[in-house]
C-alpha cells in the first residue's frame, strides 16, 4: 500500500526533498526543493484518505514475551525493539517500550506492516516506527510508514486492547484498572545509533540534509527522535527536547 505512493518519486526526487545538494541551493533549486515537498505533501493525505480504515478482529495486545523465531532474515529493527521490551528499555521523553510487532491485520493477505514498538509515559503513550544501524532508508520512508500505521489502526480499539493486555495479571486475581494517558497515541520516527553504524535517515537528520523531510513530519505531526550509540536521547524537527 505505501510502496505504491513511496515508489512513485525517483531517487533524484527524494534527493531533492532531503536538500541533499553538494552546492548552495540556486532561487531555482530552493524553488524545486519546496515544490517537491508541496506535492508529496498534498498528494499524501490523498493515500492517507485511500487508505482503507482496518479493525482487527483479534486483540492488538499480543504477549510481549511471545516466542520469536530466530534467523538471519531477522530486521535489525526487529531484534532491538525485541530487546527493548524484555529489558524494559525507558526513554526519557518517549517512555517505557511495552510491547512490539503490533500487527495490523488478521490475515496475510492484508498486506499491511507491523508497528514497531509502542511506549508509554505519564502524559502519553507512543506509536514508533524504528530504525537500526546500517539501514539504508531515506528518512522520507519511516516518515510516511508511522502516518500511514496511524491512519489505518483502530486506534480506539488499540488503546482498549492495550489497557486490557496491560490490565492483565495472575490467574485468579482481579484484572488491574489501567488507563492509557491522551486517546490518540504519538506518531514517532525512532533513528537508532548502534555500534556498527547508523541508519541513512539518522545521518541525514544528524547532517542536516533533512530539512524539507522534517516539515513534511510537521505537517504530517511526526516526531523524529534520534538515539545515539551512547543511549542519548534528542528530538528534531518539531518541538525543543
Amino acid at each position: 500500500m505505501l510502496d505504491a505512493f513511496y515508489n512513485k518519486f525517483s531517487y533524484d526526487d527524494q534527493e531533492r526533498l532531503l536538500g541533499a545538494y553538494r552546492r548552495p541551493c540556486t532561487r531555482n533549486q530552493t524553488e524545486y526543493v519546496e515544490a517537491t515537498r508541496l506535492l508529496i505533501a498534498g498528494e499524501f493525505p490523498k493515500h492517507l484518505m485511500a487508505a482503507q480504515h482496518r479493525t482487527r478482529r483479534n486483540s492488538y495486545w499480543l504477549k510481549p514475551t511471545r516466542s520469536n523465531p530466530s534467523g538471519d532474515d531477522r530486521r535489525k529493527e526487529e531484534l532491538w525493539v525485541i530487546d527493548a521490551v524484555k529489558n524494559k528499555l525507558n526513554l526519557k521523553g518517549l517512555g517505557s517500550a511495552i510491547n512490539l510487532q503490533i500487527p495490523l491485520k488478521d490475515v496475510r493477505e492484508d498486506h499491511l506492516g507491523k508497528i514497531d514498538l509502542v511506549t508509554v509515559s505519564e502524559s502519553n503513550w507512543s506509536l514508533v516506527e524504528v530504525k537500526v544501524g546500517d539501514n539504508d532508508e531515506s528518512i522520507l520512508r519511516p516518515v510516511l510508514e508511522i502516518a500511514t500505521y496511524f491512519q489505518v489502526v483502530d486506534k480506539q480499539k488499540l488503546k482498549k486492547d492495550f489497557e486490557e493486555g496491560l490490565g492483565k495479571t495472575l490467574p485468579g486475581e482481579c484484572p488491574r484498572k489501567v488507563v492509557l494517558p491522551g486517546e490518540c497515541p504519538r506518531k514517532v520516527v525512532l533513528l537508532v545509533e548502534t555500534k556498527n553504524g547508523a541508519p541513512t535517515a539518522y545521518t541525514q537528520v544528524k547532517g542536516g540534509k533533512a530539512d524539507m523531510v522534517l516539515s513534511l513530519a510537521k505537517d504530517l505531526n511526526v516526531e523524529v527522535w534520534l538515539l545515539d550509540k551512547d543511549m542519548c536521547l534528542s528530538q528534531h524537527g518539531i518541538y525543543p527536547v
